[in-house]
């Protein structure tokens, strides 16, 4: 899955059994592969994840609906973000506050799902080359440091223009 947490990772074939099988015989998968390999992640400081995902929901506009993807999470289509399609929000703070109202401790449940004791490193996102860099010299990968941290950051929302201010009391209580 497109955002397999490390849970529907390890445990693929609880969660998707007929899709495991057909991949085991197709291409010879098996548990123990995925349970020796290194594993590692990135995450990014909670109150910049929020910050994130409204400047690239209002980037596309917001459509009707709560979902700015234009789908409803679903059986075939579950998206780990679902708990932050709501409605078009009137302000930054007013997002998180339905954010935090219907699904409070979102980003700490989202992380945990990928932070596992299953995981061998997890990266910070404010230091993605860095940590990038550490992942593939354990992984003994070859490849040129100055690439890598001279990369030009990709997917970055250019909405809103200006800068995101948070109300203070919201700010500690996401925290």
């Amino acid at each position: 899955h497109n955002h397999a947490d490390m849970e529907r990772t390890v445990n693929f074939y609880r969660h998707f059994p007929w899709h495991f099988l057909r991949q085991t015989i197709k291409h010879g998968y098996y548990l123990p592969k995925v349970r020796k390999a290194f594993k590692f992640c990135f995450v990014r400081h909670p109150l910049k994840y929020y910050e994130s995902y409204y400047k690239f929901a209002m980037q596309l506009g917001w459509p009707e609906g709560e979902n700015p993807m234009g789908k409803m999470p679903g059986k075939n289509n579950w998206h780990p973000n679902s708990p932050l399609f709501v409605p078009k929000p009137k302000s930054f703070n007013h997002f998180v506050e339905s954010v935090i109202k219907k699904h409070p401790g979102y980003v700490s449940e989202l992380y945990s799902s990928y932070t596992s004791s299953n995981v061998d490193f997890v990266g910070k996102n404010e230091k993605l080359a860095d940590d990038l860099i550490e992942v593939l010299k354990i992984m003994n990968i070859s490849f040129d440091e100055n690439i890598v941290k001279n990369h030009e950051k990709e997917n970055v929302s250019k909405l809103p223009s200006k800068p995101i201010k948070w109300d203070e009391d919201l700010k500690k209580e996401v925290l």
